[in-house]
């Protein structure tokens, strides 16, 4: 094992959990493995769960994950500490996610108009079944699943890992008004949206 093949695997060194972004980056530029495993160690649950929100298959989400660090580590030399590493971090999560939902999306439609499937049944009784199951999670996501891009993540940005609209202006680059906006349109239409499951 070699490399930053070393991130991955359990038993991570703890160097100093207050290191500054530009100390930490300085050291993995040095070849500092230790470095580079407590930025992992700092980030990957965030990561995780970012991508999580976009991409439902465990498997796939856990895939996207790693390649977030690694294009981080590949492009690190172009780090000149514009934005915190987790800002960065955020953005490249949620665009190879978007580009990976847009691959598969694009392949299932074709697959559907191929075999000529019906996906909304499938899509109605999972999401019925969700329903009494009082599965909320299920249920949030395939809400949100149903929300332009721009107002999905600026409502998972802000209320599901809990960032400041202007943290989330940041990552999404643009203002925090219109983070702003962006909630409170996703607000209006999850409650349409959720109506019948919040009623019964």
């Amino acid at each position: 094992m070699s490399g930053f093949e070393v991130l991955f695997t359990s038993n991570p060194f703890i160097i100093n959990k207050f290191m500054t972004d530009q100390l930490l980056i300085s050291r993995i530029k040095a070849g500092d493995e230790r470095a580079a495993r407590q930025l992992v160690d700092q980030n990957q649950k965030m990561v995780l769960r970012t991508v999580s929100w976009i991409i439902s298959d465990v498997g796939c989400a856990e895939d996207v994950s790693q390649e977030v660090f690694i294009h981080f580590f590949k492009n690190i030399d172009s780090y000149r500490g514009e934005a915190s590493v987790r800002t960065i971090l955020y953005r490249i999560a949620i665009n190879l996610s978007l580009n990976k939902k847009r691959g598969v999306r694009k392949w299932f439609q074709g697959a559907v108009e191929l075999l000529s499937i019906k996906p909304e049944i499938h899509m109605v009784d999972s999401l019925n079944e969700a329903i009494e199951r009082k599965d909320k999670s299920t249920v949030l996501k395939w809400a949100l699943d149903k929300l332009p891009e721009n107002q999905r993540l600026a409502f998972v940005l802000t209320k599901s890992e809990g960032l400041s609209q202007k943290e989330a202006a940041l990552i999404m680059k643009t203002s925090p008004k219109a983070i702003e906006s962006l909630i409170q349109r996703a607000k209006v239409s999850l409650r349409s949206y959720l109506a019948d499951y919040y009623t019964n």
